[in-house]
This record gives C-alpha cells, sequence and structure tokens, in this order.
C-alpha cells in the first residue's frame, strides 16, 4: 500500500540493513544466511533486493513519480482489488474508471523507467500484459492452488 514517496522511503528503509536501513539483524539465525553458514551474507544482502512498492490505492496514481525515484524501489506493482476498492468500486476491477486507472498508472510506470508488475487483468491475456511492459505477473497463489487441489478431490471422492 505504497501511496506516496514516504511510504516507499520507508518501505526501502525496512528492507535494507544499517548504514543503509533499518532492518533488523539476526544473520546467525536466518534462512537467507544458511542459518549463519554464509558469511557473506551481511556484507552482500542490501545488494541483493528486488524491492517492489505495491500501488493499490487511487492517491498512488498522482504519485507514481516520486514513488519511482525513490532509490531502492526497483518494480512498481499494480494491485487491482485494493485499487477498484479505494475507488468504490469494491470487487469490481472490470469497471471502466477502474480499468482506466490500471491504464494510467501503467502508463505512468512506464514512463518512470521502473519495471511494470500485477496480476491477471480482465480481457487481457499475459503474453498481452508481457508485450505491454509487464515484467512480473503473478500467477495463482499457493493457498490457491492447494484450494482448488483439494476442492476437486474431496468432489472425487
Amino acid at each position: 500500500m505504497i501511496t506516496d514517496k514516504k511510504a516507499a522511503q520507508e518501505a526501502v528503509a525496512a528492507c535494507r540493513y544499517p548504514p543503509l536501513g533499518i532492518r533488523g539483524y539476526a544473520a546467525p539465525m536466518v534462512r537467507a544466511s544458511g542459518y549463519g553458514a554464509d558469511p557473506t551474507y551481511g556484507k552482500n544482502a542490501n545488494d541483493q533486493l528486488l524491492l517492489i512498492a505495491q500501488i493499490e490505492h487511487v492517491e498512488s496514481c498522482d504519485n507514481i513519480a516520486e514513488i519511482a525515484a525513490v532509490d531502492g524501489i526497483d518494480m512498481l506493482f499494480i494491485g487491482p482489488f485494493d485499487l477498484a476498492g479505494s475507488m468504490g468500486c469494491f470487487e469490481n476491477i472490470e469497471n471502466s474508471t477502474v480499468t482506466a486507472m490500471i491504464e494510467r498508472i501503467e502508463n505512468r510506470i512506464r514512463v518512470s523507467g521502473k519495471m511494470l508488475g500485477g496480476f491477471p487483468l480482465p480481457g487481457k491475456t499475459n503474453q498481452e500484459l508481457e508485450g505491454s511492459g509487464y515484467r512480473l505477473i503473478a500467477g495463482q497463489s499457493d493457498i490457491l492452488l492447494f484450494r482448488n487441489a483439494a476442492t476437486t478431490a474431496a468432489r472425487d471422492l
């Protein structure tokens, strides 16, 4: 829910270790460091991040350029469901006002030079999204895949 430059700066700081940020450090106990087996983890961690600012509120639209300009933000990822909700169109991402807003946001992200990401959108194939500049298109979540498999197994019984 990154809506402005300040929120983007706070998100970046929360993801980076000091002196570049405020993230807590417990390398000897975390999976990313191999539970302490990687002696270079702390030295390299800040350089190995992909920081994605989720753009999912109508307030974000006019602030895309300033969000994208924050050092450390690599991608802006459109969250259409929360965006629609913030526009008074809860659970209606096919509303023409919402689709127009998504297009405005997409254009502003492309102009910013940052990578564009998002979810599959109604009426657009993943290939069309990729062709329009999307570099990350979220697929089904593990929970959704598990639920669908469980529903199928229950139905087959």
